[in-house]
């Protein structure tokens, strides 16, 4: 019984966030708004998961969307440009159908492998390290780089939680957003830990 009412606090704390996250992303006009909410979401999800904080409500949640507003549209500019970078790499794949271009469409998917990877953990990193844009970025392809099977993972937890809402569009609603950011933030907090364990042995190997 104790089991069901902590399954069900969870559900109704995803669901609400997801509320907000929307509701934030739209105040924005969502051009403006998704980046910051986006990131306000995962800042309380990291809390959360690390025990920092068990409840939020909307003016947690704005006072930290409004913090961050400008810097995670920046952000987010960035990582458009690299969406919209993938859009035109897939319209010329699909476009030239001769031996040259066939050559080349490997190595180009390779890339926005790769690439797209690294965007899973950009905002993770963002939100939970101290460092410059550029850092975030270059950090963030260092632990895709170095966690293959996470990475994996990663994707597979991803791709059955969008199938999850296509079987329950209902669910979209209350789910789209978050439940995705919550696997992508735990998954991301592991491979923090790791990297900070990892150090540290390292750190007290040198020492001896």
């Amino acid at each position: 019984m104790k089991n069901m009412m902590n399954g069900m606090e969870w559900i109704a704390k995803i669901a609400y966030l997801n509320i907000l996250w929307l509701g934030f992303s739209l105040l924005g006009a969502v051009i403006f708004g998704v980046f910051p909410a986006t990131v306000t979401m995962f800042i309380i999800l990291r809390k959360w998961l690390m025990g920092n904080i068990d409840e939020w409500n909307i003016k947690m949640f704005y006072t930290i969307y409004k913090k961050e507003f400008i810097k995670s549209n920046v952000l987010g500019l960035t990582i458009t440009v690299t969406l919209f970078l993938f859009y035109v790499n897939i319209q010329y794949m699909s476009f030239y159908q001769n031996s040259f271009h066939d050559l080349i469409k490997f190595p180009l998917t390779m890339v926005m492998i790769v690439v797209g990877l690294t965007l899973l953990y950009v905002i993770p990193v963002y939100v939970h390290y101290q460092i410059s844009l550029k850092e975030v970025f270059k950090y963030s392809f260092y632990l895709m780089s170095t966690h293959p099977l996470i990475n994996l993972g990663l994707l597979i937890c991803i791709t059955l939680t969008i199938a999850f809402l296509f079987v329950l569009p209902n669910a979209i609603f209350f789910f789209s957003g978050s439940l995705i950011a919550y696997i992508i933030m735990r998954t991301c907090l592991f491979v923090f830990n790791r990297v900070a364990e990892r150090q540290k042995m390292h750190k007290l190997r040198a020492n001896y």
